[in-house]
């Protein structure tokens, strides 16, 4: 697990080559109770990273929590403003991420809905552009009035930016 996490960490992560060290979970158990802390080198990584680093290590967890056991059990994936703390290029990794565990699961034909709560409508349609999905918009008031205002971001017959849909539609205008 620790492994996955790493990679995931890494792969969340703008610029890893700018951690000060590798990382490392640590395991220890006190008086019949299991801790574990994250380590960069030798020191806890609260003390040597920032706050929206630490924050992509504990989404690094969920996901690896996610692939490991919830994937089997879920078929909802839902976040609560998971890109509160970071910045566009992380954000934009995080959509790229999402993008692959959507893929994923299309491939395997293991049933996902993913369900963001985003507090931005940029990073909404960024999301939304990333994942090819159709975002809802949700205003902020005490009392939603009216249809939900959905916001379609390519056209019907627009095919994906992947080679095998351009060859799927060379194949079908031949």
């Amino acid at each position: 697990m620790q492994r996955l996490w790493i990679e995931l960490t890494l792969s969340l992560t703008s610029a890893p080559w700018l951690l000060p060290g590798g990382l490392a979970l640590d395991l220890t158990t006190k008086k019949g109770e299991r801790r574990v802390s994250v380590r960069v080198q030798d020191r806890l990584a609260r003390y040597v990273l920032n706050q929206a680093e630490t924050h992509i290590l504990g989404l690094a967890w969920f996901f690896t929590k996610y692939l490991t056991h919830g994937r089997f059990r879920c078929r909802f994936l839902v976040m609560d403003d998971p890109a509160q703390q970071l910045d566009q290029t992380s954000y934009r990794d995080l959509c790229r991420l999402w993008r692959v565990l959507l893929r994923l699961h299309l491939v395997r034909q293991v049933p996902l809905r993913l369900v963001l709560f985003l507090q931005q409508e940029d990073r909404a349609l960024e999301a939304a552009r990333a994942t090819r999905g159709v975002v809802d918009l949700l205003r902020w008031a005490p009392e939603q009035r009216g249809d939900l205002r959905a916001l379609e971001l390519f056209a019907p017959g627009a095919a994906p930016a992947t080679p095998q849909a351009w060859f799927e539609r060379a194949r079908s205008a031949a």
